[in-house]
């Protein structure tokens, strides 16, 4: 596993606890309101 994948697999669990959305709702999620609420839950 790169460290790429490690870093997008982090915004990604981090956006979904942060929303309580799954996966499949998210799908289509901009990524700068990814960053945005990753960067808010911290």
């Amino acid at each position: 596993m790169g460290a790429g994948y490690a870093a997008g697999n982090r915004l990604a669990d981090t956006y979904l606890a942060a929303t309580g959305q799954t996966a499949a709702q998210a799908l289509r999620a901009d990524s700068a309101e990814v960053i945005a609420a990753t960067l808010r839950h911290r």
